[in-house]
């Protein structure tokens, strides 16, 4: 197989192993509420662990269709003209999720708008009823004022709907847009309306959740991942370990120690630690000897995750690249990875592809939820 016609493969395999149906992800909430930043963060996340997955904006689908933006009166109820351009939008955008699961291997499609009326929230549910896919709303609420502030300045400024706008005019504008989608804004019913939906309402930036009737196990995916995702900014550093003795010998595995050049490193990581002022760390690294040494060295806390611990060679583990190209004379690219290809199984007692995208997952989303400097060896 070629590398591309093997990732093509291993990605339908494990979608159709994640999801049993196509999922429509329908974002709800009142302008300045996270929305898009959510919808693009899980997108990247699904495609990351091999679901196959797209974002549909309906704000791309207005600007398509109406050239020029004037000003709030465009989201007004009772502007009738643009209330038929919004729905024949969002017609146009649903025929395109609708090709996008049925036509071009996807899996889910993420449908990025307010969706604030139960009107619009029904049209969606019998589209997705008409063609047998599943849907889940993820609601944002948030009425902190200084949340809302910082997000219209920090995003809506660079909008196209705003081009060479003074950031006054654009903060007076956004906020009578707001309050033209409240006057119709009904938000979920967990009690009675909607109790039979599924959902996961993040209220005020993810200080608290409300989950609603998860169905399968890609909405736990998607609500674990929501549940750790961080709309502040903050860093994380990615440090390979020191060089290894093995490393030296050229011996792939193994849980050898750092050689003098390793302990060098962990000295020089030190160094950058210090000279960037990166305090208030929190360090991960795998259980293997020579990530702990590396971490030591920086005398701060460390803690030792087991799904770090590198992907396992099997029956090759501890034997230098000669000595595996010596017992297995085929061609060691395609010994190393024929394995992979078959199943979900382990081949000649190595990890397979599926536990390199499994293992992680927990400490990629981990991170997202802490606001302090991270470094994982």
């Amino acid at each position: 197989l070629s590398s591309r016609t093997f990732r093509e493969t291993l990605t339908s395999t494990w979608a159709s192993y994640m999801t049993n149906s196509p999922t429509v992800i329908v974002m709800i909430g009142l302008p300045a509420r996270g929305k898009t930043y959510m919808s693009k963060k899980l997108t990247r996340y699904l495609n990351w662990i091999g679901v196959p997955t797209k974002v549909f904006n309906l704000g791309v689908y207005r600007r398509e269709a109406v050239q020029s933006y004037k000003s709030y009166d465009f989201f007004r109820h009772d502007n009738k003209e643009a209330m038929l351009i919004r729905k024949h939008c969002a017609l146009v955008a649903l025929q395109d999720v609708k090709a996008y699961l049925n036509e071009e291997g996807g899996q889910i499609a993420v449908f990025d708008a307010t969706n604030t009326t139960r009107e619009r929230r029904e049209l969606i549910l019998h589209f997705a009823e008409d063609n047998s896919y599943k849907v889940f709303f993820v609601e944002s609420l948030c009425d902190d004022p200084d949340v809302i502030a910082t997000n219209i300045l920090d995003v809506k400024v660079s909008s196209p709907d705003y081009p060479e706008r003074d950031r006054e005019s654009v903060m007076e504008d956004f906020l009578k847009r707001i309050e033209c989608y409240k006057v119709t804004y009904k938000p979920l019913d967990p009690d009675e309306h909607d109790r039979s939906r599924s959902f996961i309402q993040v209220i005020n930036v993810g200080r608290r959740f409300l989950v609603n009737k998860v169905q399968d196990y890609i909405q736990s995916k998607i609500v674990y991942y929501l549940m750790n995702i961080h709309v502040h900014s903050h860093s994380i550093y990615l440090c390979r370990h020191g060089e290894s003795q093995y490393n030296v010998e050229g011996r792939i595995g193994g849980d050898s120690e750092l050689s003098e050049r390793g302990r060098q490193f962990s000295a020089a990581l030190k160094a950058f630690v210090q000279e960037h002022h990166l305090s208030d760390l929190k360090v991960w690294t795998s259980q293997l000897r020579r990530t702990i040494q590396t971490a030591e060295e920086l005398g701060v806390p460390y803690e030792q995750w087991k799904i770090l611990n590198e992907i396992d060679a099997g029956v090759c583990e501890e034997m230098s690249y000669e000595g595996i190209e010596e017992k297995y004379p085929e061609d060691p690219t395609r010994t190393w990875f024929s394995g992979w290809s078959r199943s979900s199984w382990s081949w000649s007692g190595r990890a397979t592809c599926w536990s390199s995208v499994i293992r992680p997952s927990c400490a990629v989303c981990s991170p997202i939820s802490w606001t302090r400097v991270q470094v994982r060896c």
